[in-house]
């Protein structure tokens, strides 16, 4: 059990580095006049919903199906 736990935290820090990275480029370019256009903000936001979304699911799968083959 204790095997299985230490691999899924393992797996839930490989998301936080991408994550990371890009909020830290929307932070440091917040002031420049690309980000006063409502499209490129929109952009962003779908993007950052789309690509989180996708880093999160990844580590949930190989847990999910870590915990099936110890069943």
């Amino acid at each position: 059990m204790k095997s299985t736990s230490q691999a899924v935290r393992r797996k839930a820090l490989i998301k936080r580095p991408p994550i990371y990275l890009m909020g830290g480029k929307s932070l440091t370019t917040a002031k420049t006049d690309r980000w006063k256009k409502p499209q490129n903000v929109m952009r962003l936001l779908i993007f950052a919903l789309i690509f989180v979304a996708i880093i999160i699911d990844i580590p949930l799968y190989f847990a999910y199906r870590d915990c099936k083959k110890a069943q």
